[in-house]
């Protein structure tokens, strides 16, 4: 089971982050990926209770892992084994609120892996929680294509041939 803040057919980084890492591990496993965004604690004993996972991925500490601090979830979830990977909002944006590095912390000190993509990552996260280091596992980024059918970019970019045409398909933003 992954739990994500949103899951795909959403189109974000987190949604398309939890959809590739679905579609490579669904060639040896039964993944399924849940969002957690207006899911609370009961919602999600519910999922554990009915269809137990052997293995639960909070994809983003806070938005996705912080559900299995609840304390029903203790009791339940903390005999599934847990991976976690926290993502850049919950290093450098949710870090600064006391109450959430408290479950950022916490649920990285719970998870068996810590899962980082990017060496950036890996090293604000050995600066921050040194206790964990031997637990941190880099798995690059990398693409998910999702269609088949070609497009034509530089027709639509309004670029001809002989011009540069440089195309980056992501978002800039501050985490």
């Amino acid at each position: 089971l992954i739990l994500t803040p949103t899951a795909f057919p959403a189109v974000t980084g987190n949604a398309m982050t939890t959809e590739r890492w679905r579609k490579g591990l669904q060639k040896d496993f039964e993944v399924e990926v849940r969002a957690t965004r207006g899911l609370d604690g009961l919602s999600l004993l519910k999922i554990l209770r009915e269809r137990p996972p052997r293995l639960i991925h909070a994809h983003h500490a806070f938005h996705a892992g912080s559900l299995l601090l609840n304390p029903l979830m203790e009791v339940f979830g903390s005999k599934i084994p847990l991976v976690v990977s926290p993502g850049g909002t919950d290093i450098n944006v949710d870090w600064r609120d006391r109450k959430k590095r408290e479950a950022v912390v916490r649920i990285c000190h719970r998870a068996r892996f810590v899962v980082v993509q990017s060496e950036e990552l890996k090293i604000r996260l050995r600066e921050l929680l040194p206790e964990i280091e031997e637990r941190i596992v880099l798995i690059p980024k990398s693409i998910l294509f999702l269609g088949e059918e070609p497009f034509d970019l530089r027709s639509q970019a309004g670029c001809d041939r002989e011009s540069l045409l440089f195309f980056m398909p992501a978002g800039i933003r501050p985490v």
